[in-house]
């Protein structure tokens, strides 16, 4: 997969929420502030969930 790029973490947020992929909504599964940004493989922002580890799939 090679390594990750970085960008700027709000601006990745901004466009995973702008898009669905993420909400700003707390309480919802893919609610954006229990994820963190681990960075972008092949223009792909990946998303780790902070309580189970999981990444959040590229597509929802």
């Amino acid at each position: 997969m090679g390594e990750p790029t970085f960008r700027d973490p709000k601006t990745a947020f901004d466009e995973a929420i702008a898009s669905g992929r993420l909400s700003d909504t707390p309480g919802t599964d893919n609610y954006a502030g229990r994820y963190m940004y681990m960075g972008t493989w092949l223009d792909v922002d990946a998303f780790k969930h902070r309580d189970t580890r999981e990444y959040l799939p590229a597509t929802n």
